[in-house]
């Protein structure tokens, strides 16, 4: 949860601070919780009663707006980036429905598919242990992860290092 000028909380808890550095005069950026993030206090581990999605403006008039903004609705992200040996794709759909995540190399040519099916809303993680369908290991190189969910398409690009 992000605080306002005007908005304040009551009840028992902890209240964390984010620090941004600010990279130019007046802009605005998303800040995107996941499930699985973690908090660090001071090396620390803390684990926050709750997260939000928001919107940061940095030099840029506040106030409150009465309708809460949404994060969009479909995300999709491959970590780590560049990998030696694999990648998680992180995956965020705001509706349940049929998905399919597959990679392919820069040509468009299918590499591996790695989940079809119908999934539930929200987060979730699958793995690419950096082989073809075949089973063979995929060759150093720059792939596209796509992921097909509720009529679009997201993609994402990463690189296989040898």
């Amino acid at each position: 949860m992000l605080l306002c000028a005007g908005v304040s909380l009551t009840g028992p808890g902890e209240i964390y601070r984010l620090r941004f550095k600010a990279i130019g005069p007046s802009q605005v950026t998303w800040i995107r919780f996941v499930r699985g993030l973690q908090f660090y206090n001071e090396g620390l581990f803390v684990n926050p009663d709750s997260s939000l999605d928001a919107v940061v403006g940095i030099d840029v008039p506040t106030g409150v707006d009465p309708t809460p903004k949404r994060a969009p609705s479909l995300s999709l992200t491959a970590s780590p980036n560049p990998s030696r040996a694999g990648m998680t794709m992180a995956i965020e759909v705001d509706r349940a429905g049929r998905q399919e995540l597959t990679i392919s190399d820069v040509l468009g040519r299918r590499v591996r598919t790695l989940s079809t099916g119908t999934f539930e809303a929200g987060h979730r993680l699958v793995s690419w242990d950096g082989r073809r369908d075949s089973g063979a290991k995929a060759p150093p190189g720059v792939y596209l992860a796509t992921l097909r969910a509720s009529g679009k398409t997201l993609r994402t690009r990463f690189t296989l290092l040898e």
